[in-house]
């Protein structure tokens, strides 16, 4: 049998082990961890093949079954639910997600003590649920305390430290974009952006020593200060928003180039959004042309990946819009004009009249349409 049939032989033996779990014993003790271990590579197995609902199922029989032979506060019951509640966070289920994860941090913290490094970690998983949920200034205190004793206990360059910096200068950049505390002073001194770049330089500079420049982690680093620099730096900021997008379009290319004419790394968020966010970049500095193409590029990219929404995707109508913008800049008004209007009617198709995305593409549309004289 090859590799794939292999893979899915292996899966069925974890189904068949979850059906009718063992007692999980070594050495004549009964141990959690080989109770829920299957349970935990199953549901990984199934996520990677976009079973997203079957692992959820997986997961909550682990719980239910460590919960039951062990207790409520024991720690592997904990970690089962930190692993279903962050499944359930990524489908988008965040108020069961946000249950399970104050029960857990409340747990470790009673058990482990406040400063012990997996109750710090919990606190930061705590913290993407609430900042999922624009609970901004209640994730923000979450990966402040998180970064602070990550850092002391185990160094400013730990992998946990730097994902806990990455965290809190993401929530400072949400609550400085829509909370109008871009211009704020805390009492250090600092803006609330200007913490927000901070935070996402250090995690850059930490991640690109630790893991290497080209890791997974860096870029994620790159593409979050580049769109800083672009939403807060105007023109000043946008050369370096540029270079750091170019590089990092270049790591995903595989070295082959990140020019409009370069061949396109395989279709993500991330890379659409950071070809967006050069596009962006060149905008400012008044190199429309070139803007263009690569609003072009992820405006294509959305169009044909299913997983980008498709043609009928708001992801893609919100490219649309951009590329518009881009269009209406080189005067190929007609163009720009259709885009528009397809963006909004788009929008207000599968968003709905009242969504901010909606009522922001109807007006760039009816400014357009006054700026040009279009009907």
């Amino acid at each position: 049998p090859d590799g794939l049939e292999l893979q899915e032989v292996y899966i069925d033996a974890l189904r068949a082990e979850a059906r009718a779990p063992s007692e999980g014993r070594s050495s004549g003790h009964v141990h959690s961890s080989a109770i829920s271990g299957t349970f935990q590579r199953l549901a990984w197995h199934l996520e990677e093949r976009g079973h997203s609902a079957e692992a959820v199922e997986v997961q909550r029989s682990a719980l239910r079954l460590v919960k039951q032979r062990f207790g409520p506060k024991h720690r592997d019951t904990l970690q089962a639910a930190i692993a279903l509640g962050g499944t359930l966070r990524s489908s988008g289920q965040l108020e069961e997600a946000e249950s399970l994860h104050r029960w857990a941090y409340r747990g470790m913290a009673d058990s482990l003590g406040a400063n012990h490094r997996d109750t710090l970690t919990t606190a930061n998983n705590l913290g993407l649920v609430l900042e999922a949920r624009n609970r901004h200034g209640e994730a923000e205190q979450l990966y402040r305390m998180a970064f602070e004793g990550l850092r002391k206990a185990l160094g400013s360059e730990a992998p946990a430290a730097l994902s806990s910096a990455f965290n809190l200068a993401s929530t400072l950049t949400a609550r400085s974009l829509h909370g109008g505390g871009a211009t704020v002073v805390r009492g250090n001194g600092e803006t609330v952006a200007a913490e927000a770049e901070r935070m996402h330089r250090l995690a850059l500079r930490g991640r690109e020593k630790s893991l290497g420049a080209q890791s997974p982690l860096a870029l994620e680093s790159r593409d979050a200060l580049a769109q800083l620099l672009v939403a807060f730096g105007g023109a000043p900021r946008a050369k370096e928003a540029e270079a750091l997008q170019r590089s990092s379009l270049l790591s995903r290319a595989g070295g082959t180039g990140a020019g409009a004419g370069a061949v396109a790394p395989a279709a993500d968020r991330a890379t659409v959004q950071a070809r967006s966010t050069l596009a962006q970049a060149l905008r400012l500095q008044g190199k429309t042309a070139e803007a263009v193409e690569h609003f072009r590029i992820a405006y294509t990219l959305c169009v044909e990946t299913p997983a980008l929404g498709g043609p009928d995707g708001p992801n893609t109508f919100a490219a649309a819009t951009n590329y518009a913008s881009a269009l209406q800049d080189v005067g190929r008004n007609s163009e720009a004009g259709a885009l528009f209007r397809d963006a909004a009617r788009g929008l207000h198709r599968t968003l709905g009249e009242e969504h901010a995305n909606t009522r922001g593409a109807f007006s760039l549309y009816e400014r357009f349409k006054k700026e040009t004289g279009s009907k």
